[in-house]
């Protein structure tokens, strides 16, 4: 490792009780940026470490604040929960760092469980919407169809109008029709009025057919 500056290797013993004040104000000195702390403990296995449960807390506690961040990201938003080394300088150094802990964690805990179960319910509410909207669109699509039916079905119906009336003009074509043996109503006159042929009495005006 390479240095712009000389250095000297200091090792300072203070009794544990203010060890964590001493290390909180070296860390909060203008030039602290220009010191270097060595582990004495790298020995030690994770779990033997003092302060192991409470990063492990606090890592968890980091998870939610993700998982928050993303959904109010997701719902447009605006947040500013970005924490910077300057907002924490000015801040008095707090002595009971688990209590702290532990009620931080209680309170972003509650705001996470809050938040989840109000994005399920818009969740919830949103997919009904969209079921509900589709259900309107296939109702709509149904009352086209049996508009279409109905226009269809009235197609049909004046088509079948339109061939009756063309077979009844045909009819009455061939019934005027000169080559057509018509028949006719006889009448006549005697001495006491007109003469009505019988309903079984035919008279033809045209005969059709061989005469021998």
């Amino acid at each position: 490792m390479f240095r712009s500056v000389d250095m000297s290797y200091l090792q300072v013993l203070l009794p544990s009780a203010v060890a964590e004040e001493f290390a909180d104000k070296m860390a909060r000195r203008e030039k602290s940026e220009q010191m270097q702390f060595t582990d004495l403990n790298e020995h030690f296995q994770p779990f033997q470490r003092k302060y192991t449960v409470d990063i492990i807390k606090i890592q968890d506690i980091e998870r939610q604040v993700k998982a928050m961040e993303d959904l109010l990201d997701s719902y447009g938003v605006t947040r500013d929960t970005e924490i910077r080394g300057d907002d924490l300088k000015n801040k008095d150094r707090v002595t009971d760092t688990s209590r702290i802990v532990e009620a931080i964690g209680k309170e972003i805990g509650d705001a996470y469980t809050k938040l989840t179960e109000q994005a399920s319910v818009e969740q919830g509410l949103k997919k009904q919407y969209l079921e509900q909207e589709d259900s309107v669109r296939v109702l709509a699509q149904i009352d086209m169809f049996l508009q279409s039916e109905n226009e269809a079905q009235q197609m049909l119906r004046d088509i079948r109008q339109d061939e009756l009336r063309h077979v009844q003009a045909m009819h009455d074509q061939d019934r005027r029709s000169p080559q057509s043996v018509p028949l006719l109503e006889v009448t006549g006159k005697n001495e006491q009025g007109p003469i009505y042929a019988d309903q079984r009495d035919v008279g033809f005006k045209y005969f059709a057919g061989v005469v021998t």
